[in-house]
């Protein structure tokens, strides 16, 4: 009768695979452009033009702080593909860029964030 004999190495190669595997298999489902909301509001998530703007603004304000304010009034439009492009207000006489993100009206799904010049 044949023996195996499994080395601990090789168990963890095997388990860290795994591991990797599952994990972009969840990454991968995540905003995914193909998903298709089977559930929710009729209007969407982001129904106005005053939500996706709170929601620009909680994520802007997290990543580049509480400066971001001073680009205030924030905009929101919505575009043919039902997604919202909200971007800040340069005020006269300054350079620079203002923050803008792009946000799927249907489920909430920040597809883009940034600052624009």
């Amino acid at each position: 009768m044949r023996q195996y004999r499994f080395d601990k190495g090789r168990i963890f190669v095997i388990f860290a695979v795994l591991a990797l595997v599952s994990v972009i298999a969840c990454l991968q489902t995540s905003c995914s452009s193909e998903e298709v909301a089977t559930y929710g509001p009729k209007d969407g998530i982001v129904p106005d033009s005053l939500t996706a703007v709170r929601i620009a603004e909680a994520i802007w304000s997290a990543r580049y702080g509480r400066v971001i304010l001073d680009r205030r009034p924030f905009k929101a439009q919505l575009k043919q593909d039902d997604v919202w492009f909200v971007q800040g207000t340069l005020r006269e006489g300054y350079l620079g860029g203002v923050p803008v993100a792009e946000i799927r009206k249907e489920d909430g799904c920040v597809l883009r964030i940034g600052h624009g010049l």
